[in-house]
Parts: C-alpha cells; structure tokens; sequence
C-alpha cells in the first residue's frame, strides 16, 4: 500500500486537473465498448436462460429446537413456496438433512431441508424490476420511477405518486412477445390507483430460544 496509495493520490489529482481530457476519454472508451459489442467481437448476452431446476433449502434453527417447532417453521417456508407459480414440486425433510455442502447434513430436531423443483429453464417467465424514489421532506409523499422487464412479454416503464394512503401510477406497456404483431409495436399506457388500508405484519413463528 506505501507504493499504490501514492500513484492512486496522483493518478486522481491528475484527473481532476484535466478533467475534460479524463471525461473524453471516458467517453472513448464507452464508445469503443459499444462498437466491440456492435460489431460482434465481444459476445454479449442481456440475462441468460437459468438452467437450474432445482432448489435445495437447508435450515437449521438454534440447537435445542424440538422437533415440532422445527417443523412448524418449514411448514412456514414450504407455504410461501407453494404461493410461486414456477414452483411444480415440494419435498420436505424434517430432523434430517442432506449433506449438499461441506459441514452440512446429519439427524437433529433442529434441523430441516426443502427441495424445490422449478418450471423447465425454457418455459419459465422472468421478471426484473429496477425503481427509484425521491421523497419529500418532513411528508409522507415520493415520487417513484423504474422499470420492468418481463421475459417472453414485456418491457414496462413506471411513474407515479404516493400520496397519504395513495398512490397514482403510469405504467407504459412495450410488447416484446408475438403481440407486438398485431399491436404493430405500439405500447399500452395503463393507470392505477392503490389505497393503502393499513400495514399488516403476520405473527411470526417464535423459536425455541438458546439453552
């Protein structure tokens, strides 16, 4: 660090100084990328198919735990994962797990393991949401923007408001699918408008406190 500390002190005054000459060089360079993808030099792909079909879930609860309360916190698990519609099957072990990784598996009340089996790679819907929030001061208000990608469907951008107990949304639907066809490219403007009740957190399931 006695000789790298230095050169990266002067390296960043040194852009400071010319920070015109650094930001076109930036610019270069981003070009440069562009050009390397454009032109198929570099292979470039947005979000790969996973080709994972499998999910293995190993829980361990603090030593000590009976055996009920362990199953009781898989159930807990094994439900959500019943509410994913890429999910086609369960299997649960309960007192028992599966050695899948060094210091894993063995028999014990406190221990669990779920298996998950998802939807074939190739018909499985992805969904990639990216969004940003600017609030205001001493209120209860924001502004909120993004977007949504949907394998196989969709591309969406997102607007709205959140006001008190509302909240105002613009969303701009772009097909992606063979709906585009028909709709000859063109997007779909949609609206909502959410009233928030109140905030509801379910009674969590209570653990068998350490020994």
């Amino acid at each position: 660090f006695e000789k790298v500390i230095p050169a990266y002190l002067w390296l960043l005054s040194a852009t400071i100084r010319y920070r015109y000459v650094a930001f076109s060089f930036a610019i270069s360079v981003l070009i440069f990328s562009f050009g390397l993808i454009s032109g198929g030099r570099v292979g470039y792909e947005f979000m790969t198919i996973p080709d994972a079909e499998t999910i293995a879930v190993s829980v361990k609860m603090p030593e000590g735990t009976p055996f009920v309360q362990s199953q009781k916190m898989l159930e807990h698990l094994e439900n959500a994962a019943k509410a994913q519609h890429q999910v086609n099957n369960i299997n649960t072990l309960v007192g028992v797990q599966m050695s899948i990784a060094p210091g894993t598996g063995g028999f014990s009340s406190n221990l669990g393991q779920i298996f998950l089996e998802l939807t074939p790679a190739e018909n499985r819907e992805l969904n990639a949401s990216l969004f940003g929030y600017y609030y205001f001061k001493n209120s209860d208000t924001y502004i909120m923007y993004g977007n949504t990608w949907r394998s196989k469907d969709a591309i969406l951008f997102h607007l709205g408001l959140k006001y008190r107990e509302f909240v105002y949304r613009f969303t701009y639907d772009i097909n992606t699918s063979a709906l585009s066809t028909i709709t000859n490219g063109r997007g779909g403007l949609e609206m909502s408008i959410v009233y928030i009740l109140k905030n509801f957190n379910p009674e969590p399931v209570q653990g068998c406190p350490r020994l």
